[in-house]
Order: structure tokens, then sequence, then C-alpha cells
């Protein structure tokens, strides 16, 4: 299930992807790269949220992501990874296993999530501590580790796992109360619910715990990781953490960043490969707009802002069609006064000038076409008619 997600993580920090990369959340997503029997990934929750980041997908447990996330990093590169980190099974190099489709044991589970609370070192499951006889140690264990995972690897994927117990997909089972410990843990919940996790740790111990049967897997009902295995976590863990030491884990490192390139006025497709060349990604948004179809009208962040490295960048994309906007009323204004109006509206103005009775009208707008209050599009003409002091009689 979706507890080996920080796996993936590992394998995709390794290949230099920033913790804020952002990948669309619409649910279902399809690839023929994707390795089931429709090419098909869905969300557990059904629809996504729009476009989100590693944090928010890791808090979320969003499959969509992580699906795009392995196919953009090679499936191939998470075994590798996986194992340093515990994981004593081969596993295959397929893209399903960033929704967990491989079997692991709760045991490769738990050295695994001990490894990131251990900061990348990973240390060899032993069952016994020592031995003793008539007060002289017979054998005494000597950790056998290595360092699997750089420490700031390690450090960003705790410091995005500390979110799942407090927002995220496992918030309910420790709202009923936990401690002054930081906890950091994934749920995960099998194919068909067939079983579900949760793993996590303290900076002093690491727990797995799995939920389902062991010799002829069936279906659990309407239960998930957070509502079934992390209750369990919790109610354990409370017991062994008594008496134990508040111990905070170590920051993570500052998110890259890089600055934005402008693409205003660019081509939708070229704006999209120099924010991907730049490691941006891009949020499309069709508008309105007076420019031609298809060029970017505008950008958020602007181009020359300086940001976090791999941010979705909202480009707003011209349908062709200029936008309508309501035509400010300008009846007695002043000329000048009606110009700037219609002008700072958008509109182009046309002045006729018309002689009038009422000295009183002289300089001031009597009528103006299109009316005010009608919706008009941008850049079209207002014409407004003002009233001039009538010619002499010879």
């Amino acid at each position: 299930g979706s507890a080996f997600k920080p796996f993936v993580l590992a394998a995709a920090f390794e290949q230099g992807v920033p913790p804020t990369q952002s990948y669309s959340s619409a649910s279902p997503y399809c690839s023929p790269l994707w390795d089931d029997e429709d090419n098909c990934v869905e969300n557990a929750e059904g629809s996504g949220s729009g476009t989100v980041d590693l944090w928010t997908a890791t808090e979320d447990s969003i499959n969509v992501v992580f699906a795009q996330l392995i196919l953009d990093i090679g499936p191939e590169t998470v075994p590798p990874v996986a194992s340093k980190m515990g994981v004593s099974n081969d596993l295959p190099p397929v893209a399903s296993l960033a929704t967990g489709s491989a079997e692991v044991s709760p045991l490769d589970m738990a050295v695994g999530f001990a490894t990131l609370a251990n900061g990348g070192m990973q240390c060899n499951p032993y069952t016994v501590e020592s031995i003793k006889r008539d007060g002289k140690e017979l054998y005494e264990h000597k950790p056998d580790c290595e360092q699997a995972l750089r420490p700031d690897i390690a450090h960003q994927i705790t410091a995005m796992l500390e979110r799942v117990p407090v927002s995220g997909t496992a918030a309910s089972a420790f709202s009923e109360g936990w401690g002054a410990w930081p906890v950091a843990g994934k749920t995960g919940t099998a194919d068909l619910n067939k079983a579900v996790w949760f793993c996590g740790y303290t900076r002093q111990l690491a727990t797995a715990v799995w939920v389902g049967s062991n010799g002829n897997p069936y279906s659990l009902g309407d239960v998930f990781g957070g509502t079934v295995a992390a209750p369990i976590w919790r109610a354990y863990m409370i017991r062994v953490m008594q008496g134990l030491a508040v111990q905070g884990f170590p920051a993570p490192p500052p998110p890259p960043t890089a600055t934005v390139p402008d693409v205003v006025g660019v081509p939708r497709d070229k704006a999209v490969d120099r924010l991907a060349e730049a490691g941006f990604n891009a949020s499309i948004v069709e508008v309105d707009s007076l420019r031609p179809e298809g060029i970017v009208a505008s950008q958020t962040p602007a181009g020359g802002t300086t940001t976090d490295l791999g941010i979705a960048v909202r480009l707003e994309v011209s349908t062709g069609t200029p936008p309508e906007t309501e035509v400010p009323g300008t009846i007695s204004l002043a000329e000048e006064a009606a110009r700037a109006a219609l002008e700072q509206a958008g509109f182009v103005v046309a002045v006729v000038y018309e002689e009038v009775k009422d000295e009183a009208k002289e300089g001031t707008v009597v009528r103006q076409d299109p009316t005010g209050g009608t919706p008009a599009a941008e850049g079209s003409t207002v014409t407004i008619v003002v009233g001039k002091k009538p010619a002499e009689a010879a």
C-alpha cells in the first residue's frame, strides 16, 4: 500500500527532484507505462484538487502524483534505494511500486522507516540484545549499520511524514491524544482493502503495524490505514514511549530555488518547455484575452521571480477571444474625465462634438455608445458625444 511511498520519495530525492515538485492530482491518471490492466491509477478518495507538490501529495497520500513521479525518475531507480534502506526481498522495477504493489514484510518496513528516523543510517535487525549468566555477559549484539541515505534526504522525508499524523491521512487516529514526542509516519491500504498499514517513528523508535490475513487475503471492508492500523500504532507506542525524553527531529534542508523565466507572449508549448528547462511545471488556464489564441497572456509568479524549484507556474493562455468588461457610464462627465475612465477600463475612445443649447453641458458627455453598464470587448471603441457651444449666426 501507500506506506511504501517514502521509498519512492527517497529515490526521487537521490535523483535531485525537489520536494516542491508539483504535479496534477486529477484522477484517474493514465499512461501506457503504468503496469495495470487499464494503464490507469486512481486516488483513494476519487478526484484530485488541482496541482499539488510532493509535500501535499505525501500528506494526503495522492496516488496519481506518485504515479507521475515514479515515471519521471524511472521505476528501476526505486528497488536499489529500498534495498539500501532495509527491504530484503527483490522488488520488480515496475511503476506500480509507487502505490505499494510489491509485497514487503512488516519487519522490512520497520527497518526502512527506522533508517529515516536514524538520519539515513540503516541498521540490520536482530532479536537478541545480549546474553548474561550469573552476572557475566556472554554475548552482546554489535550494531551492523551503514549510511544508506544522505542525512539531508532522510531529514526531508521525515519533515514531510510529520504532517501525516497532524493533518494528513492519520490525523483522526492522533486526534485522541498522543503526547509531546514528535512523530512521523505513513498510512497504507492494499488493493481491495485486503491489508492496512501504519509505519511510523519517533526520534528513538520505529514501529510498523500491518493488519490483514496472511494465508488467504480478503477484503477488510471500508477500512484504511488511518482508521485501523494507525490507532493500533498509537496505542502501542504511547506505552512504549513512556519515560523516554522528548526529542525533536532534525530540520529539513532549505528548498532549492530558481528564477522563473518570463514566458508572457510566448506560445503555450514553448512556454511549457522553457519552464521545464528551468525546473518548473506549468498549470494551464485558458482565458479570454486580446492576445492571439494559444499565446500566454499572463503568468504567476511573474518572470524574474526567485522561488522554490519545481513549483507549478500558473499560465493564463489566450483563447483568442477578447474579454468582455462593463462599459463605464460617462454621461455628464467632463471630456477628459470620461476619456480617462474608459481608457482605464481598456477601451479605445472616439470623441464626437455636438452643439448643445444648455451652456452647462458644454465640454461634458451628453451621449455614449455603447451605453454605460453594457458588456463590451476590451480594446473595442466607445464613442462619446461631447457638448459644444453652438456656432454664432452669421
